[in-house]
């Protein structure tokens, strides 16, 4: 949880910050990696329980711009749903999809406003993702998402 609010924080003081998508350690091609053997821990449906404790930290916090959390929050579901894409049936994952991208526009966060810092693909992805939520084409995505074994970090 920690590790969300300082990357939010550290995002939000200036545009110059670069972000690498690689650091050293590629957990999705470990096979002792325990995000590699994710299919323990992810069918308990814990992104609601994530986005709401991101959700009520950040609404103590006050001082991050609308477009900086928008953003953090869509990548955050994007994270999530690919790690789900390999690991749940089309049923569960259309499922998490319809509650994520719900949790955003309860909260106003379900426009788009990219990080120009991001890498090309973590922005493609996220937009991807937000695209097809709103032409409810996530069915069709999750057929395009799964054979890929797409991961951003």
């Amino acid at each position: 949880m920690k590790m969300y609010i300082f990357n939010l924080t550290i995002n939000s003081k200036t545009e110059n910050i670069k972000i690498i998508s690689y650091a050293g350690y590629n957990y999705c091609l470990n096979e002792n990696s325990v995000t590699q053997n994710r299919k323990t821990l992810v069918v308990d449906n814990k992104i609601l329980s994530l986005l709401n404790q991101i959700y009520n930290d950040l609404s103590l916090e006050k001082k991050y711009s609308n477009k900086m959390i928008q953003y953090f929050y869509l990548k955050t579901v994007v994270q999530f749903l690919l790690m789900q894409v390999n690991v749940c049936d089309k049923k569960t994952y259309l499922q998490l999809c319809h509650e994520a991208f719900n949790f955003l526009k309860y909260h106003g966060y379900n426009g788009y406003s990219p990080v120009k810092e991001e890498e090309f693909k973590i922005r493609f992805c996220v937009f991807a993702y937000w695209i097809a939520n709103k032409m409810h084409l996530h069915g069709l995505l999750y057929s395009l998402v799964r054979p890929l074994h797409l991961q951003i970090g």
